[in-house]
């Protein structure tokens, strides 16, 4: 396998074989959580521009499959809590979190129907 460290010490290995996730996807959703670390992984999808863009991501997937729109932040908030405690991950940290983590996580943002991408 192939390795690279990072200025700080950081060692870095891929996963082999990788996960079959959508990239781009994970990626959002990484960016998501780790732009404030070390807040709680709910806090961070109460945010105002968090649940803005939830919510227009949600939309946008139900409107292709079919179904009903989330119409407000309120509505996306709740949908995005109860995905998140029956998860168990309301109250974690990003920076607490491996990888399989959060492949769990993005599986139940997933299965509540939110995308990242």
């Amino acid at each position: 396998t192939e390795e690279s460290t990072l200025g700080g010490g950081l060692r870095i290995t891929p996963k082999v074989p990788p996960p079959s996730i959508n990239f781009i996807e994970w990626d959002g959703m990484l960016r998501t959580v780790f732009n404030r670390k070390h807040k709680t992984i709910g806090s961070i999808f109460k945010q105002k521009d968090s649940l803005e863009t939830m919510r227009k991501n949600y939309n946008t997937a139900v409107s292709l499959r079919g179904g009903a729109p989330l119409e407000t932040g309120d509505d996306t908030k709740a949908k995005l809590m109860e995905a998140l405690e029956a998860s168990g991950f309301a109250e974690k940290r990003s920076a607490q979190l491996n990888t399989d983590d959060f492949l769990q996580l993005l599986a139940a943002f997933n299965r509540a129907g939110f995308h990242f991408a």
